[in-house]
């Protein structure tokens, strides 16, 4: 037995994530980082890992081998937070909440980031949807990406 569950494979994978987020946003020094998304924020810009869920292909290799090969969805909350009125300000909100995600997508994509520290097979960005508008008390604007990365892994 490997000591390898799915349990624990679906844990490393949002941990390795996580550090991936921290190297990526490492000068970025006014962004909260969360591993679980938390409100309020302290910042103007953050980053929090939200939902996640795991489908599982199991396959008989042979009556002594078994094997499931997992897909983990992660999803991350990205945002920014603007104050004022106007398109200007609306644009800002919504450039640097994407210059955020650019900076962990390109991370995680590069080289041997995509393992996640070795924790996946591979990681890779999987889907972007974005919100964008005045805050609740029309102080300013907010753009919320909700992004999903797709993780594999094996579980023998």
């Amino acid at each position: 037995m490997s000591g390898v569950s799915q349990a624990s494979l679906f844990l490393a994978a949002r941990r390795g994530l996580f550090d991936a987020i921290k190297a990526a946003l490492a000068d970025e020094k006014k962004v909260d980082i969360r591993f679980a998304l938390d409100w309020p924020v302290g910042h103007n810009d953050w980053v929090g890992i939200t939902d996640q869920s795991s489908v599982g292909e199991a396959r008989i290799l042979d009556r002594a081998r078994r094997q499931q090969d997992d897909e983990i969805e992660i999803a991350l909350s990205i945002g920014s937070w603007r104050p004022g009125h106007g398109d200007e300000v609306a644009t800002k909100a919504v450039e640097r909440a994407h210059e955020l995600l650019d900076l962990i997508q390109t991370y995680v994509r590069n080289g041997n980031n995509v393992t996640l520290g070795g924790a996946v097979l591979w990681c890779l960005p999987a889907g972007v949807e974005m919100n964008v508008g005045n805050d609740e008390k029309n102080n300013g604007y907010v753009c919320e990406l909700d992004a999903t990365f797709t993780c594999k892994v094996r579980i023998r």
